[in-house]
């Protein structure tokens, strides 16, 4: 089991536990918009599993326009007010006591995964909804050398002893040319590629590709939730082996670059 678990890290990117649970939730942080209506949009802010937005639009009479929400995010949905603030004009003295917020109407917001979402609203008495999807602002670098671990779940092998929870470590290195990711990984036990496609959406990074292990066993990836910063990364993760198996994985990796 240990070589197998080695393959899972490569087959899925990354690796260092950043938590106990077999999965993180979906953090939905960024800017959002809709690429066929540019010139409004929303920033979302998530902290624990309460969501905030500020949505940038435009009023009845087409002048500009900015409305804020908060609420509970269940599951993949939050529901609340839209409020329209207004005070002080720019340049003068800021007086707090000028700031009126009033409630205009109220907004739902759906994830439909990590980088799609719907906005219903009614607004003033008019209603619509939005498509909304990350907007990208500029690119982020993957490629590096990587030091972490991961923590999986195995279900549906062929060897039944391979099924469980696993938590281990390894150390990759992951380049990128175009929209192609290979990651190698060299351990004392034998060494696996992953090769594969990548798109980046808003400050997340998707992608998908094959595996191929020198213990003999192959398969496939993807994860559509992979946050990269400067120094590291954290990824939801699923794998799929075809060749030496039949395990179905799913995950949380994640890691810090080393260089």
């Amino acid at each position: 089991m240990k070589c197998l678990r080695h393959v899972l890290l490569v087959a899925v990117l990354w690796g260092v536990i950043l938590a106990p649970s077999m999965v993180f939730a979906t953090i939905y942080t960024d800017w959002w918009w809709n690429a066929s209506q540019s010139g409004h949009g929303l920033n979302l802010n998530q902290q624990g599993n309460t969501l905030t937005a500020a949505w940038y639009t435009y009023d009845q009479t087409g002048a500009g326009m900015w409305l804020t929400f908060a609420a509970p995010l269940i599951g993949n949905t939050a529901t609340g007010s839209l409020i329209r603030t207004t005070g002080p004009a720019l340049g003068t003295p800021f007086n707090p006591n000028q700031v009126v917020r009033t409630i205009v109407g109220q907004g739902t917001f759906t994830f439909t995964d990590a980088s799609h979402a719907t906005f219903a609203y009614t607004v003033l008495g008019v209603s619509g909804t939005l498509s909304l999807i990350r907007f990208t602002i500029g690119p982020i670098p993957l490629n590096g050398g990587y030091l972490g671990g991961a923590v999986e779940l195995y279900s549906g092998c062929l060897n039944p002893a391979n099924n469980g929870t696993y938590a281990f470590s390894a150390g990759l290195v992951v380049s990128t040319i175009g929209t192609t990711i290979v990651i190698q990984e060299i351990l004392s036990g034998g060494s696996c590629t992953v090769s594969g496609q990548y798109a980046q959406n808003g400050s997340k990074v998707s992608a998908q590709g094959t595996f191929t292990c020198t213990n003999g066993t192959g398969g496939t990836w993807s994860s559509n939730d992979v946050t990269v910063t400067e120094d590291a990364f954290v990824a939801k993760v699923t794998l799929q082996y075809t060749v030496g198996e039949t395990c179905h994985v799913d995950g949380t990796v994640g890691g810090l670059k080393v260089q």
